[in-house]
């Protein structure tokens, strides 16, 4: 069960009001996967946001190789427990860019996206809050996985 006090807690909705963390909460729901589960397929149609309270899971993209036409899976990020994903087909309302599979036994928050933009709309602070946090943790995502990309390229 999702307790609001837990929620509070979390990157994404810091500086949410208590009302709007509770409203959130209502529409959301908690969802268990099992070790090398699959959450997200590429390509697949939006199902919300999802924010992990246990466990890590891997995102990966996939990639053809240009000389024999094989497909491969391109490791991009572990995302830890308090962390987001999904957060691109969430804003765009778009298929997801890329897979999503539980490294371990998780456990995530899916929140509805229609809920979360009727509230967004109807409560522009909270919106505004909750936006600013999502453009802070995808612009440390990015930060981070420039680093990535630049030891592995030495």
């Amino acid at each position: 069960m999702l307790k609001t006090e837990e929620i509070a807690k979390l990157e994404i909705f810091n500086g949410l009001s208590p009302e709007a963390i509770e409203a959130i909460v209502s529409f959301s729901r908690e969802v268990f996967y099992n070790n090398k589960e699959i959450i997200v397929e590429e390509s697949s149609p939006n199902v919300g946001l999802f924010v992990l309270l246990e466990g890590r899971v891997r995102v990966e993209i996939e990639k053809t190789r240009y000389h024999n036409d094989q497909k491969e899976k391109v490791e991009l990020v572990v995302i830890r427990s308090g962390d987001i994903f999904g957060e691109i087909a969430f804003l765009e309302d778009t298929r997801s860019s890329a897979y999503v599979t539980a490294i371990d036994k998780i456990r995530v928050m899916q929140i509805d996206r229609k809920k979360l933009y009727e509230l967004i709309n109807k409560d522009n602070h909270s919106g505004y809050v909750l936006m600013r946090n999502l453009a802070i943790i995808l612009s440390n995502r990015l930060v981070n996985l420039n680093f990535k990309w630049r030891s592995e390229a030495a």
